[in-house]
């Protein structure tokens, strides 16, 4: 499909929408529980959760499956006009995720820390971990409630704090 005809498309489709929430039509009997469904990617085609959940009365309505809305839920700032512009922009926007903004909360509060997948100790689901001193702790979960962030949990691993990590020449 052509880019104007799937333009033309998408702002029909959006019409159509915004007159059904206005007229109050959906596509859910009233009283159905929405569910947001997030964690760990399925391997396609193994929707089984999503299919207990539909059958069971329900309706998932917004899924971040590691494949869901992270990829589309910030956008990038389209202002700039050099390539080192659109390249800050771009990484300004991958910086909005909650791992890498605590990373960067952390390093500016000067407390030691190394951006890691999550340790096969550790793992409830893919992901990003930060790597930390455990006495830095109650420091670390000071400031992420400061600014806001969210973390899934502090995990205790023997020594993973690695000097070289983060030297890549």
């Amino acid at each position: 499909m052509d880019l104007e005809a799937c333009a033309e498309m998408a702002n029909k489709l959006a019409d159509e929408l915004e007159q059904r929430v206005a007229d109050d039509v959906s596509v859910f009997p009233a009283g159905t529980k929405r569910i947001l469904l997030t964690g760990t990617p399925l391997a396609i085609p193994n929707w089984k959760l999503h299919h207990i959940i539909e059958t069971s009365g329900a309706a998932v309505v917004c899924e971040e499956m590691c494949t869901g809305t992270r990829y589309f839920e910030h956008l990038v700032d389209e202002s700039a006009t050099t390539l080192e512009g659109q390249f800050q922009a771009l990484s300004e926007r991958y910086m909005k995720t909650d791992a890498l903004a605590l990373y960067a909360a952390l390093r500016g509060a000067g407390v030691g820390t190394r951006v890691s997948p999550t340790p096969r100790q550790a793992r409830s689901e893919c992901g990003s971990a930060l790597l930390v001193d455990c006495d830095d702790c109650t420091r670390i979960e000071s400031l992420a409630a400061a600014q806001g962030l969210a973390f899934q949990r502090i995990f205790e691993l023997e020594r993973q704090i690695d000097a070289s990590r983060d030297r890549f020449c």
